[in-house]
């Protein structure tokens, strides 16, 4: 075998351990999705016999965009309890309970005037169901 054969074979080597990567982390996200579409998120207690696993918090936002279009209240709620069901999920946890969510307006300077946001600030109890 001459160099450029062992090149071609190191090369399709290569593609192939990138592609059984590439593959892994596809599943991987793909059950990642899926743990994260099972929790819940509740501003109150659940019915169920849990195990407290810690306290998570996040900010999600939502930016206006120039003077004229504003920023959307649900947008940055939807982001913040996302950011909340991620964290729960890496802890492999099964919900949060007793969420406050809480917000504020801001404002920038912008280059056609001042730009409007919403920071919505999300903390809650990480559980474990036994």
């Amino acid at each position: 075998m001459g160099f450029i054969d062992n090149f071609k074979e190191e090369y399709k080597k290569n593609l192939e351990k990138q592609k059984q990567k590439s593959e892994i982390s596809n599943a991987q996200e793909q059950e990642l999705q899926k743990k994260i579409s099972k929790i819940k998120v509740t501003t109150g207690d659940i019915k169920k016999n849990y195990e407290i696993e810690t306290v998570v918090f996040n900010i999600g936002s939502s930016a206006g965009m120039l003077s004229f279009i504003g920023p959307s209240p649900d947008s940055a709620f939807r982001n913040a309890e996302a950011q909340l069901k991620i964290q729960a999920a890496n802890l492999n946890c099964d919900a949060v309970i007793h969420t406050q969510f809480e917000h504020r307006i801001t404002v920038s300077k912008g280059a056609f005037g001042p730009n409007q946001g919403i920071e919505v600030f999300a903390y809650g109890t990480a559980v474990k169901f036994i």
